[in-house]
């Protein structure tokens, strides 16, 4: 079921059998940052108030890194830590949850291990009652700790191994204009950044994420992860 922002573009495209403007002046942005411009389904070139696709577009220039075999081999994600599906039904329980070290991880150190890879057990061991988002989290902290396990394995020959997965929250610092204050949320992570576990990642621009393979979309509610899949789909 769309949310509200979503339905003026269902609504041209069951009209008119064509993807709205502003959708398709998005895909053939993404389409430049692949090197693909994307403007074959503009049969005028041309989008509302007459200007033309080409004068609209934002023209971002890529490196080097155009073909396939030299993107990233890593499943990437960058979001906010959104509470989406907190509201579901699980059995007796009610809810997905926030990751929260006290309640999540904890109470299991003490027999998963008090340490980097006992926290990522701990979360994996949680994994049913995170939400999709910090499912990414552990998924990630996880993969961490293997490659890391693997780096120090000091095998003669051996490369330093990345992650399959780099699925990390960033943090918005002001939203219209307010600065945004993120105290709360830091004081949730800090304990597992006391561990090695790391929730946050760095801000990455959409020609930055264009570098990667695999893109997922996890847990988004509303109309700007919608629109940034349909950015992705375009990329590569």
């Amino acid at each position: 079921m769309p949310v509200w922002h979503h339905v003026p573009c269902f609504a041209d495209w069951q009209q008119h059998g064509k993807v709205c403007a502003s959708w398709r002046l998005q895909g053939a942005t993404a389409g430049l940052l692949g090197r693909k411009l994307v403007l074959d389904d503009w049969a005028d070139n041309e989008i509302d108030g007459g200007d033309t696709a080409e004068n609209d577009v934002i023209m971002i220039q890529r490196d080097s890194k155009s073909t396939w075999d030299e993107l990233v081999s890593q499943l990437i994600w960058r979001g906010s830590d959104f509470g989406f599906l907190h509201c579901i039904y699980q059995g007796h329980k009610k809810g997905l949850f926030l990751g929260n070290f006290e309640q999540h991880v904890k109470p299991h150190l003490s027999k998963l291990g008090n340490n980097t890879r006992g926290v990522a057990l701990a979360l994996m061991e949680n994994l049913q009652n995170l939400t999709p988002r910090w499912k990414g989290v552990a998924f990630t902290a996880m993969a961490e700790s293997g490659a890391m396990e693997s780096s120090n394995a000091e095998k003669e020959g051996d490369k330093d191994e990345k992650p399959w997965i780099d699925s990390k929250f960033t943090l918005r610092t002001s939203e219209f204009g307010k600065s945004l204050d993120n105290s709360k949320t830091m004081e949730r992570y800090a304990p597992f950044q006391e561990y090695g576990v790391e929730p946050i990642g760095n801000h990455m621009t959409l020609e930055e994420l264009s570098h990667y393979k695999y893109h997922i979309d996890l847990g988004g509610g509303g109309k700007i992860y919608l629109k940034l899949c349909y950015f992705v789909l375009y990329m590569n």
